[in-house]
């Protein structure tokens, strides 16, 4: 069942606006029937017409913007909602100017129809001599009207302001296709910062590690350092002491060096006094050796009392004295002649001297350096070692 708004699209399919304003031009009867009692359809008739022949202003030129740097989405959305509501009231501003038609030839058609009903209920009478009047004319043709109230629909319809309305529908597309550009470019962009963000992450903590390593490492360097610079200080105290031992030892060894050269000429001198002295021990001994049973023996010493005994105790002490003294010479490193010594011995006790005050001084400095020289060596080697 088709409705007066399809009936209206179909013809607004089917003629352009210009063909429903020519074929107002030639509608016969429409609009002209009766001038005074126009029931409404002259004024809808000239509606159409001033309508139509109203100049319509030019239309600006809508070309598409190029599209230039994207805007963001947001604002784009509300450009193309705002164009939307925009559209919305414009379409329904047309809607209301169809329908107040549709309603006129609604009533036109109810009118027309209640006159058709009227002719038909009039009694026929004979026919009867009358003055010739004016015969009125017959109603319009409703069906034309109708026509040309779906040409006005459609005149109405195509109007500036649903071009304007499809202009801004194709605007706000290009925007809503501009918006989804710039939205899959961001989409794209942020996944490529999102991936860079990732590396920039991964090269941070690879950096972070190798940093923590480093001073791991740089920190266990410094304990090392530490470690060494206190070794150090204390290899540089034990290297000054051993300097300063070394120093000492080298003064020591030339002193001694410079007393043992006087030591050895003294020695050599002392060794020609004792040669001298013993040439004269044995002489001595010679004279004082008295025959006994035809060989030369010392003189029988007889202990049979204390004094002798005492004396004799006193000799033996001496003598242990004296050979432990010998002893330690010779853990020094020192040689003693042991008849010199019985013969110093034996001078000194009987006062019957060999050797001069000055060369039995020398000959006590000598001793005692040379052994001073050899108790010090022996000190010196025990330390080294």
């Amino acid at each position: 069942m088709n409705t007066p708004a399809t009936e209206v699209i179909g013809a607004n399919r089917r003629w352009p606006a210009h063909w429903w304003l020519m074929l107002l031009t030639v509608l016969p009867g429409v609009g002209v029937a009766n001038p005074t009692d126009d029931n409404g359809i002259p004024g809808l008739l000239q509606f159409a017409e001033k309508y139509n022949e109203a100049p319509q202003p030019a239309l600006p030129a809508t070309t598409l913007p190029a599209q230039k740097k994207k805007s963001p989405a947001p604002t784009t959305a509300l450009s193309a909602r705002e164009d939307r509501q925009r559209e919305h009231r414009l379409q329904q501003q047309q809607h209301d100017k169809i329908a107040a038609l549709e309603q006129q030839v609604v009533r036109l058609t109810a009118e027309r129809d209640a006159a058709v009903l009227k002719a038909k209920t009039v009694p026929v009478s004979k026919p009867q001599v009358t003055p010739p009047t004016t015969v009125p004319p017959d109603l319009p043709d409703l069906a034309g009207l109708r026509n040309l109230v779906q040409g006005v629909r459609q005149a109405v319809g195509v109007t500036l302001s649903e071009q304007q309305a499809k202009e801004l529908v194709a605007r706000a597309r290009a925007r809503e296709i501009a918006a989804d550009e710039a939205l899959r470019e961001a989409r794209h962009q942020n996944q490529s910062l999102q991936q860079q963000l990732a590396s920039y992450r991964q090269q941070h903590d690879a950096a972070n590690k190798a940093l923590l390593a480093v001073d791991e490492r740089r920190d266990a360097l410094q304990k090392q350092l530490a470690s060494l610079q206190q070794e150090q200080s204390t290899w540089k105290s034990d290297l000054a002491a051993a300097q300063a031992l070394i120093k000492q030892g080298r003064d020591s060894d030339t002193a001694l060096r410079k007393e043992l050269g006087h030591v050895t000429a003294r020695a050599d001198k002392v060794q020609s006094a004792l040669d001298v002295s013993q040439a004269e021990l044995v002489k001595n001994r010679a004279e004082h050796k008295t025959p006994s049973s035809g060989q030369g023996q010392e003189p029988a010493v007889r202990l049979d009392d204390d004094i002798n005994r005492q004396s004799y105790a006193a000799g033996v002490t001496l003598s242990r004295d004296i050979q432990s003294l010998q002893d330690e010479h010779r853990g020094w490193g020192v040689t003693v002649n042991e008849q010199a010594l019985l013969a110093g011995i034996m001078d000194g006790v009987t006062g019957s001297l060999r050797l001069t005050p000055e060369a039995l001084s020398w000959a006590q400095a000598s001793a005692d350096a040379a052994l001073n020289n050899a108790r010090a060596s022996v000190m010196k080697r025990q330390q080294e070692a």
